[in-house]
């Protein structure tokens, strides 16, 4: 599979060599590194496109890193960006995607363009159910759109007590 994920961040000459080898882990970013790190270990091409041009361009660990002005037309399975919908402007360089995933805590900001793509090809993903109960507060057409709880953490009270062995840890 194809995973294009979109950051509008101002990452001041960022990408995941320098981040990893040159100053150890690098901020808020390193979940985005690890997760593209982790869909190119099971065989998926992975970019992560700066909307902002400044990016320095390189492969690292299998991801791509690229600035938008050098990013060529091309179709993607899954297309990732968070809350900042601007991103959304990563359309006019995409033939073809099957899904938008929204990867969020916040509320959504620079939303317009988001009413011109059909519900279905849209996933928003919470960071946690507080984060949704608030945002779907503020913002309720989110509540129309498929959606899932994207955990960061284990939840102890989600641990059940295991009977028996079983392949799994928690539900």
């Amino acid at each position: 599979m194809k995973f294009l994920f979109v950051e509008s961040t101002d990452h001041n000459h960022w990408n995941g060599r320098i981040a990893r080898e040159e100053k150890g882990i690098s901020g808020k970013h390193t979940s985005i590194m690890y997760l593209a790190e982790g869909l190119v270990k099971e065989n998926n091409d992975v970019r992560i496109v700066s909307m902002k041009n400044n990016i320095i361009e390189c492969e690292y660990l299998g991801v791509v890193y690229i600035n938008y002005s050098n990013l060529f037309s091309d179709s993607y399975d899954y297309i990732i960006t968070t809350n900042n919908l601007i991103d959304l402007e990563i359309l006019n360089r995409t033939i073809e995607y099957k899904k938008i995933i929204i990867v969020t805590n916040n509320d959504l900001i620079n939303f317009n363009r988001l009413f011109d793509i059909s519900k279905d090809r849209i996933l928003i993903s919470f960071i946690s159910e507080f984060a949704k109960e608030n945002i779907l507060i503020s913002q309720p057409f989110l509540k129309e759109y498929n959606s899932i709880i994207l955990h960061n953490s284990i939840d102890v009270n989600d641990i059940q007590d295991i009977k028996e062995k079983e392949n799994r840890f928690i539900w």
